[in-house]
């Protein structure tokens, strides 16, 4: 039996109780600091309520860390230290340098330690990456990853010093993971942000990117939170000398990320999955087995530094109004 202890059970700790519940050989502890969370996990999953965090560390072999950004390397160096494997929600810290004391840690203490990038366990990326691999559609010229949506953030994700920046790094850093996947190596970062209509964000809401990829790609990325009514807009967009792969936004359904794809205009269709389970399952399995976790936390690492690159080409957020804002 497998003892897995979620820390922060309400939100999205609850999508991770939820499958942890259905997985075979798992006992199931959860911290948080709301009882009235704890009772409601406790009747929906089975998981044993603790109201301390460090006894439910210490009774655990894997931390399964759900918490605000802040709390990620504070949360993680604790459990690692006490000998636990540790898998925890995006982005692996709020700056890479505390990201980079977390996965030292874990490789000193020898322990595994993962972050759960849903986006990297998302098959229609990776069917279109084998597409291109075997020549699909020529040579990539432009990679476009694109998601816009409304999201009314939680009182700490308006802070950018508990976020660590603002909606780029908490969502953008989704699309930013799948678009270096896609893209590889890069150069010539240049970026703009913006707060379009999330006034009470001190952060940016919108973030429009573009780099030049080592293979000659022209990449762009735009991300943003503040907008309503948003036609549908596929996820991601590859152009290539031969043809074009694009994923389908009608036919995303929950809990995926991306729909179908789109190759030169002929739909390649998926068996249904979870991308969050596969992470989940994959970790365990990686604790059980004694083999390499599924994604290796450099990535989570590689995905952040891109995300301070990005904040750092464009210091300055500008507001509706025009006003820019000047903030690293």
């Amino acid at each position: 039996m497998t003892v897995v202890a979620v820390i922060g059970g309400g939100g999205f700790g609850k999508v991770h109780l939820e499958i942890l519940s259905r997985m075979r050989d798992i006992d199931i502890l959860v911290f948080d600091r709301n009882s009235a969370v704890l009772r409601e996990d406790e009747l929906k999953y089975g998981a044993e309520p603790r109201a301390d965090m460090v006894s439910a560390i210490r009774e655990a072999e894997i931390v399964d860390i759900v918490l605000p950004h802040y709390l990620h390397k504070e949360v993680a160096i604790r459990s690692i230290k006490s000998g636990k494997h540790v898998v925890m929600e995006k982005p692996i810290a709020t700056n890479s340098a505390d990201g980079k004391e977390i996965i030292r840690e874990a490789k000193e203490r020898h322990v595994k330690f993962m972050v759960l990038e849903n986006y990297y366990f998302e098959k229609p990326l990776h069917a279109a990456l084998k597409l291109i691999e075997d020549g699909r559609i020529g040579k990539p010229l432009s990679i476009r990853f694109t998601k816009i949506k409304r999201v009314h953030p939680t009182e700490w994700g308006c802070i950018p010093e508990l976020m660590g920046g603002g909606a780029f790094v908490d969502d953008g850093i989704h699309l930013v993971d799948s678009f270096l996947n896609a893209g590889g190596e890069y150069h010539d970062i240049q970026a703009m942000r913006f707060n379009l209509g999330t006034s009470r964000m001190g952060g940016e809401d919108t973030t429009s990117v573009t780099v030049r990829f080592s293979s000659g790609a022209f990449g762009s990325l735009t991300h943003s939170w503040s907008f309503d009514m948003v036609p549908p807009i596929p996820r991601f967009e590859i152009i290539g000398t031969e043809g074009w792969i694009a994923e389908s936004p009608a036919t995303r359904i929950m809990p995926r990320k991306f729909g179908n794809i789109l190759l030169s205009g002929r739909e390649i269709g998926f068996e249904p999955y979870n991308p969050f389970e596969i992470g989940i399952n994959g970790f365990i399995d990686s604790v059980r087995n004694e083999t390499e976790v599924p994604m290796n936390p450099e990535i989570a690492l590689r995905d952040l530094i891109f995300v301070e690159k990005v904040y750092a080409a464009s210091p300055s957020i500008f507001r509706i109004d025009g006003r820019p804002e000047k903030r690293v």
